[in-house]
């Protein structure tokens, strides 16, 4: 008992001082105005760096059991405009490389061999109206993605990505995996790119945009993820019956989804994805246009969707969640009435 309790009081007063000299302490003694000298001398050297023409960030980064504690010190004019700090899940561990000997012939790249459809079927249906999707063999990327985590070398695993991309789709959730794979945005932003036109199920692709904290990485992700006409994963025209591709289950959880973002520009990141993939009914229209209280946002919400209305029988019912003549006449110019 006193052998467990002794145990228990190192464990804290260790928990104690790791706190004392982590970022926490450290962001303590920092203010708005402090140059880039003073801020050096009481963080050091930072672990990421990014600047454009008038600003800088510096992001440091500290990992705690399952927890990265992450703190952006903003420079502007080379002086501390603002902090912001933030906690996320640590990356998943990263293999130790191997000691590098110039003399030693460089490790071939290899990508686990497909297994053949008659041994294996695909497992991925079809769905959501698109019966000419490829099929997603789930077996084969759980082999793909155990070997990219033992893969020491990140130029190595995007190698292997980028080899996988020219044979393979991939799914929303696979994608996700892969993304998770790195911690910094860039670094998910260059696999993504990678990623863009192999996924085959994009009316979930608003779940990707999850993956980035910063609205510049989500602006970036969201262009890469809706496709100009013509590739793989667009819905052009209109099916001989739209109502088959309706799907009130994906809806619901996508509804949800928008209702919880804090804020309006976000709610219209997500809209304007799913606009490039899915249908909706009027009834579905609405709902997201009542997540918004004010005409111009609704017309916002409405100029994304009026094309994608699969009963334009019932679009008329859409004019009366506008307070105003004006927002009404707009509204009728998006529907064609």
């Amino acid at each position: 008992m006193i052998k467990q309790l002794l145990s228990f009081a190192l464990t804290l007063l260790m928990g104690v001082f790791l706190w004392g000299c982590g970022l926490s302490s450290k962001a303590l003694k920092l203010s708005q105005g402090m140059t880039m000298q003073q801020v050096l001398a009481v963080m050091g050297s930072p672990d990421h760096r990014r600047f454009n023409s008038n600003q800088e960030e510096w992001e440091y980064r500290e990992t705690i059991g399952e927890k990265m504690n992450v703190l952006i010190v903003t420079f502007v004019g080379q002086r501390v405009d603002k902090l912001d700090s933030y906690d996320m899940p640590a990356p998943e561990h990263e293999p130790i490389p191997p000691t590098y000997d110039p003399g030693a012939p460089r490790p071939q790249i290899t990508i686990p061999l497909p297994i053949p459809e008659e041994v294996y079927p695909p497992s991925y249906p079809p769905r959501g109206g698109y019966p000419d999707r490829p099929m997603i063999d789930e077996r084969w990327f759980a082999d793909f993605y155990n070997h990219l985590k033992r893969t020491p070398f990140p130029r190595e695993r995007r190698d292997m990505i980028a080899s996988a991309t020219l044979e393979r789709y991939f799914t929303v959730e696979q994608s996700c995996r892969l993304l998770s794979l790195y911690a910094h945005e860039d670094d998910r932003l260059d696999i993504l790119r990678l990623l863009s036109g192999r996924i085959v199920d994009l009316e979930y692709a608003d779940r990707i945009l999850e993956m980035f904290r910063y609205r510049s990485s989500r602006e970036k992700a969201r262009s890469l993820l809706i496709p100009p006409r013509g590739r793989y994963g667009t819905l052009e025209g209109r099916p001989a019956d739209p109502r088959l591709v309706i799907d009130e289950r994906w809806f619901e959880d996508f509804y949800q989804r928008v209702k919880a973002k804090t804020f309006s520009d976000d709610k219209l990141e997500y809209i304007s994805v799913a606009a490039h993939t899915r249908f909706f009914t009027v009834h579905q229209v609405s709902r997201l246009m009542k997540l918004y209280t004010f005409d111009d946002d609704r017309l916002k919400v409405l100029g994304l969707l009026a094309r994608r209305i699969v009963d334009m029988e019932n679009a008329d019912r859409l004019l009366d969640l506008f307070t105003f003549s004006s927002g009404r006449a707009e509204a009728r110019k998006h529907l064609g009435l």
